[in-house]
């Protein structure tokens, strides 16, 4: 992974005004407490065979649920592995992921 930013606040418009179409990105909602959240830390593991393929992490708390959002930046052709490896048990329930995929205008499966 190239970076971690790490915000003091940020708001669900702040983030959906930065989304650019041409990635794809991943959004980690938790209620803990710190930024240093241990379930930041299982997220960062889970991610670590996918380094590659993120571009850039930023931490911030929400402004209005003061919940801590982890968006995670991915190359395209990385999504899905990087999707398939946040699937995981070993992630807390206590997590809400968000995918944010890019269009694929004129690809057909």
């Amino acid at each position: 992974m190239n970076r971690t930013n790490h915000r003091k606040v940020c708001s669900w418009s702040d983030i959906k005004a930065r989304l650019d179409a041409a990635w794809n990105y991943v959004i980690i909602e938790t209620a803990a407490a710190s930024f240093e959240a241990e379930v930041l830390d299982t997220v960062t593991a889970l991610l670590a065979e996918h380094a590659d393929g993120i571009r850039a992490r930023q931490i911030c708390r929400e402004t209005t649920s003061g919940n801590l959002l982890m968006l995670i930046q991915v190359e395209p052709d990385h999504a899905e592995a990087v999707q398939r490896s946040l699937l995981d048990p070993r992630l807390p329930p206590s997590v809400t992921v968000f995918f944010y995929n890019h269009s694929l205008e004129g690809k057909t499966s």
